[in-house]
């Protein structure tokens, strides 16, 4: 996030648990997160499929000793120069990456529709003993997610976001609190609005989850003895926007990058 002022696998549709109404409607939506299904059979494979081949590059194993919260993208709307390499690398390393590249674009038809464009997609691996980041809102508020957690979602590892009062938004102390997009100012929200509320939804592995556009948010600390892995779908309303990513990048580098274009992904 840019430091700104404001194959052989069946490619089904997202199935949904037992008991879910059959027009496929959100289950839970507090207008920042909401549940949106489960991932097919299938899908899960293909997911799996391609995070066990990402797994035997020697550049995993680093972030992931790292104890910082990195993502690595499959595909991006826009590289940074001299990404071009690394993306190539992993896409090669993955051997569905068409069927992968099918999935993502299957479901952001169904839980977006045509206006909007694809960012990215990858995973975003939040190793045990991560430090908990700042509160931030990823790029600009023309940014939406889809989270994938390929583990449950619990409160030892699962996205912190704000639910803030009606007509916030709309607010001076709004504008000024998010005037740095990267280093959200919650003190200010609390003190000016009276309260914000913060939440964690938690879900089991790969239910499909939708972050709202312009959600405020932080990966929180893996407090777990694992490796946490989400599989991320990063768009963008059509016309906006689009800045440079590179396909590996961890909270720290982008800390020191902040300013330079250079967008944060988080869980």
């Amino acid at each position: 996030m840019a430091k700104r002022t404001a194959g052989d696998f069946e490619i089904g549709e997202p199935q949904l648990r037992s008991g879910w109404n059959a027009t496929y409607p959100a289950r839970y939506d507090d207008g920042c997160f909401s549940t949106q299904g489960q991932l097919s059979t299938g899908d899960q494979q293909l997911v799996t499929g391609a995070l066990a081949a990402l797994r035997r590059l020697p550049e995993f194993e680093k972030h992931s000793s790292a104890n910082e919260v990195y993502w690595l993208s499959l595909q991006l709307r826009k590289l940074l120069p001299g990404s071009e390499g690394m993306l190539a690398q992993l896409r090669a390393a993955v051997g569905e990456v068409d069927a992968l590249d099918a999935m993502v674009d299957r479901i952001v038809r169904r839980l977006y529709g045509p206006d909007v464009t694809l960012d990215g997609y990858g995973f975003i691996n939040n190793p045990p003993g991560s430090r908990t980041q700042r509160w931030h809102m990823d790029y600009s508020p023309d940014y939406s997610n889809i989270f994938i957690p390929v583990e449950n979602y619990t409160a030892q590892n699962a996205t912190q976001y704000l639910v803030l009062p009606d007509g916030a938004r709309e607010t001076a102390a709004y504008a000024a609190a998010t005037a740095d997009l990267s280093c959200v100012n919650v003190d200010l929200l609390v003190r000016e609005l009276g309260h914000v509320s913060v939440r964690q939804l938690l879900a089991p592995h790969f239910s499909l989850l939708r972050m709202e556009w312009g959600t405020i948010h932080r990966g929180v600390t893996n407090a777990t003895d694992a490796l946490r892995v989400v599989f991320y779908i990063s768009v963008v309303r059509r016309g906006a926007e689009v800045l440079a990513e590179k396909p590996f990048m961890n909270f720290a580098e982008y800390e020191a990058a902040a300013g330079n274009d250079v967008k944060e992904k988080d869980e």
